[in-house]
């Protein structure tokens, strides 16, 4: 099973490897988002420990309900990329006004608006998998997710280090630009594609 794997013509697609990197930028945000917010929240606004599981908490539900108006109102009518492109653009314009918050009631909702819309990156993310592997989606979205995990093993050491130079804060804002750099490659992938076809 394991030569077939690598003899069924997955790895010479192009987009095994497109995905991997919008997975890769995914968890480079994502899971920078989770590892710092409440130690921000803590130094910030002496946020305590409840707080910070509220927090948490708030990134689920934001995800639950993202995912639940995405589902019934955008998926099918725009193009998945488009989808996952332009939410995750949102999600990071609120996480740069998380940046900026005065309150930790404004940090609360630019935290939740952030998840609601970057909840679109898993489904969108499995459905161009689905579309672009085929029959070989079984094998092809288990190895872009293997590809993804180099973000999230890579992301808590980069702003981590970074922020010990210049402050957590400053270091948190190479998550948009890590996000925008998702935007970007999903728009340019999907303009490449429309400009290519016959």
């Amino acid at each position: 099973r394991f030569r077939q794997m690598f003899t069924s013509g997955i790895f010479n697609q192009p987009a095994l490897y497109l995905l991997g990197v919008i997975v890769i930028l995914d968890n480079l945000a994502l899971v920078n988002v989770v590892s710092w917010t409440g130690i921000l929240a803590e130094q910030r606004f002496e946020a305590k420990t409840d707080d910070i599981g509220y927090l948490t908490s708030l990134l689920a539900i934001g995800v639950l309900t993202g995912r639940i108006v995405m589902a019934s109102f955008f998926s099918g009518r725009i193009s998945d990329r488009k989808l996952l492109g332009f939410a995750y653009g949102l999600s990071m314009l609120f996480f740069i006004a998380m940046l900026f918050s005065q309150t930790f009631f404004l940090l609360r909702i630019s935290y939740f608006m952030m998840a609601f819309f970057m909840s679109a990156q898993s489904a969108t993310t499995y459905a161009i998998g689905a579309d672009k592997f085929k029959e070989r989606a079984a094998a092809g979205i288990p190895i872009v997710d293997g590809i993804g995990s180099l973000g999230a093993i890579a992301a808590p050491l980069i702003v981590g280090s970074v922020a010990m130079k210049i402050g957590l804060v400053q270091a948190l804002w190479l998550v948009p630009i890590f996000g925008f750099m998702l935007t970007f490659v999903c728009l340019a992938w999907e303009w490449a594609d429309k400009h290519s076809a016959p």
